[in-house]
Formats: C-alpha cells, sequence, structure tokens
C-alpha cells in the first residue's frame, strides 16, 4: 500500500503536470501548423492573406508601437490601429500621467514571427489575423521625475511574447489588440492604476475557416 501511496504521489505531482505540459505544447504546435494552413489556402482567393506580407506587416507594427509610446509620438501608428485601441491607448496614457509614468526599451532581438490564428469571412472586413512575436528586449517603466525604474521593472535583457491581433479594413491590416504573455503585464499591472490586459478574442483561438466560394 505504501508503494502504491508513493506512485500515486509521483504521478500526481511529476508525471501528470509533465503530461499536461507536453500536452500543451503540442496543442500550441498543432494550432500553428494549422493557421499557416488556412492562410495559405486563404491567399489563394484573396492575395492580402500573402504570409510573408502578414509576417512584414507584424514586424513594422511591433518596431512602430514600441517607438511610439518611446518617443510619445503616435502620428506614424494611429492610422494603422483601429478605434478600440485608439480608446485603450488613451486611457494608458491618462494612467501613465497621473502615475509619472514613462515607457522605455532597448535592444530588441526577435526569435521569432508566428501566424498563429487566423479568421476569414464572407464580409472582407470582419477578417482578422493573429500574430506571435516572441524574443528578448529590456523594456520597462521609468518614474518621469526621478528617471528611477519602477517596481517589476527590470533593466535585464528579458523575454517576451507579444501576441498582435490584426483586424481587416478593406484592403488594410489594422492592429486592434496587443497582449502581453510575458514579464510585460506584470509591470502594466503593478504600475498603472486601473489597467487591465484586455480580454482574449474566442473566436482567434482557432484558425479559422475557408471562405466559402
Amino acid at each position: 500500500m505504501e508503494d502504491a501511496g508513493s506512485w500515486f504521489i509521483f504521478s500526481f505531482t511529476v508525471i501528470i503536470p509533465i503530461g499536461i505540459i507536453l500536452l500543451s505544447i503540442a496543442l500550441k504546435k498543432y494550432k500553428k501548423i494549422k493557421a499557416r494552413i488556412y492562410v495559405r489556402r486563404f491567399a489563394e482567393l484573396d492575395p492580402i492573406w500573402n504570409e510573408s506580407a502578414i509576417l512584414n506587416h507584424a514586424r513594422s507594427m511591433f518596431n512602430a508601437v514600441n517607438d511610439a509610446w518611446l518617443n510619445m509620438d503616435f502620428n506614424e501608428v494611429l492610422p494603422r490601429i483601429t478605434d478600440d485601441l485608439k480608446l485603450e491607448w488613451i486611457q494608458v496614457l491618462k494612467s501613465m500621467e497621473s502615475d509619472k509614468l514613462l515607457y522605455s526599451y532597448s535592444s530588441v532581438q526577435i526569435d521569432a514571427i508566428e501566424i498563429i490564428g487566423a479568421y476569414d469571412d464572407l464580409d472582407n472586413n470582419r477578417d482578422m489575423v493573429q500574430v506571435r512575436i516572441s524574443g528578448y528586449m529590456r523594456r520597462h517603466f521609468r518614474n518621469s521625475e526621478t528617471n528611477e525604474l519602477t517596481r517589476y521593472s527590470s533593466p535585464g535583457f528579458d523575454f517576451f511574447a507579444d501576441l498582435y491581433t490584426f483586424n481587416r479594413n478593406e484592403d488594410v491590416w489594422l492592429l486592434d489588440k496587443i497582449e502581453y504573455f510575458a514579464g510585460f503585464t506584470k509591470i502594466m499591472l503593478s504600475t498603472i492604476k486601473g489597467y487591465q490586459p484586455p480580454a482574449s478574442n474566442p473566436r482567434l483561438t482557432e484558425p479559422g475557416r475557408p471562405r466559402h466560394t
């Protein structure tokens, strides 16, 4: 009985968690592969779904967004984001001003830019695509008066994984949402009053379906 109990504890504390992690990794890989298949199928009917163009656009937006927040100059990115994201950023800016916060980033090393979700609708303006951008960078908040790092902000070279969701507007992909899955969310929650990261969009948890012909 003692051996059985020990085996149960070992299974519950070691084998099951490892199995869950491996299953999660496998599911994420499956979803990524499936999303790429759908995107390539969509591209056969509509050139806006060109995979390379989408990835290049996501990289461009990643750089533009980070530069906009670093310089507090949004003229370049405003025409490239949705009204919903503009409203969200206004609230964040108000909170940052109230809390005397300045955003800073440097030393970006992007390791992967991957399409992980896609949705193609009969109505083109309902099309959506999700791109995961991951790598390492220095990203933090400083106090605008003292120039000191805020709590949880690290000057270190930290891993990041940002999920960019784009909505289609005619023949343009507009950035609609950014979700920070590593590091940055903790910083945001600890330094900006009342800020909550946007909820995940359930429509994009699985790759979309092909357009009907």
